[in-house]
């Protein structure tokens, strides 16, 4: 039975703003990961920023080891669901600190400012630790969505760095911000507020860099700033003709191909029959059967048709990409 009230599928935009102080008061670094593939769109897109307040030699690597060590975990095994990649990632990170406390690099507990989210599905995953926090503006209203885990006067055991996971929701045109503990030390949130209350989220960033521009006092700082918006699906085709030829399969389906995406199946086997093969390394030109099941992953394609395929995938239009040999 069709839905015939499928809502739309959320998508994100992000930008990302660097802010160097100049100064030597810390080590401050930020990750975007957009997936690169069909089975890393099921898992979603990863935002980190973090910033370690030592001046230690031992110490300036450990961001980037961190988002690095986060990164690879979440998407090592898409049969997980989202959430228990995250707190896989999340583990994996804790069990890094552990060891590297247990060989007497210490000078960093109790230093790190962390935040990690993950968007996946329409649902947001947040994960932080120390001063970082991770903000929601929604309806012209700007929420702090994080404690500011810095004011806990005990020392974080370094195995439990990262101890708690909040998931949500988010809506069409919310906008996420990500940011260490310099933003907050310049702004207030009424000033980010009014920052970021604007067209888009590379406006945001250019508005919170010419404000730190102007700030002599302004302090090393790491932000990312992430919008949503509406991504149209394809309604489900449950009543394909299942001996028809993919001529047929695509009129059938037209009607519910977004023209946003400007894609119709023939587009698929035509025009953009180079970019699969690019994506595959073959020189090999790509057929497409009769509608089946959707099993090959296609890698290092653009972002757009690799969300037009999921969406297909999902929503019952499952198409199997073969290889050929036959010129």
């Amino acid at each position: 039975m069709k839905n015939q009230h499928q809502q739309p599928q959320l998508e994100t935009k992000s930008s990302e703003l660097y802010i160097d102080s100049g100064g030597s008061e810390g080590f401050c670094s930020s990750l975007v990961y957009e997936p690169a593939n069909i089975s890393e769109f099921q898992i979603g897109s990863l935002y980190v920023v973090g910033e370690i307040k030592s001046t230690s030699k031992n110490c300036s690597y450990l961001i980037n080891s961190l988002a690095s060590i986060i990164k690879k975990e979440l998407y090592r095994n898409p049969k997980r669901s989202a959430l228990d990649s995250f707190e896989t990632s999340l583990s994996k990170a804790n069990n890094y600190l552990g060891d590297i406390a247990s060989q007497g690099n210490v000078d960093w507990i109790g230093k790190i400012h962390m935040a990690c989210a993950l968007f996946s599905q329409g649902q947001l995953y947040i994960a932080h630790t120390g001063a970082a926090r991770i903000l929601l503006l929604r309806n012209s209203r700007l929420t702090c969505i994080t404690e500011d885990f810095s004011k806990n006067e005990n020392t974080p055991f370094p195995s439990k760095t990262f101890t708690n996971i909040t998931s949500g929701p988010l809506l069409n045109s919310d906008r996420i911000t990500l940011a260490t503990p310099g933003l907050f030390n310049m702004l207030s949130l009424e000033e980010i507020r009014h920052a970021i209350s604007v067209e888009s989220c590379t406006k945001s960033i250019e508005n919170l860099g010419e404000i730190s521009e102007a700030d002599d006092d302004a302090e090393t700082s790491s932000i990312i700033i992430v919008d949503t918006e509406n991504f149209p699906v394809l309604a489900a085709e449950q009543n394909l003709d299942k001996s028809a030829t993919i001529e047929e399969c695509s009129a059938q389906s037209q009607k519910n191909i977004p023209s946003a995406i400007k894609l119709s199946l023939k587009d698929i086997i035509g025009k953009n029959t180079e970019i699969f093969s690019n994506s595959a390394n073959t020189s090999s030109p790509i057929q497409v059967s009769k509608p089946s099941v959707y099993k090959k992953t296609l890698k290092d394609t653009k972002t757009k048709l690799l969300k037009y395929l999921y969406s297909a995938s999902r929503d019952g239009l499952n198409l199997l990409f073969k290889y050929s040999q036959k010129i």
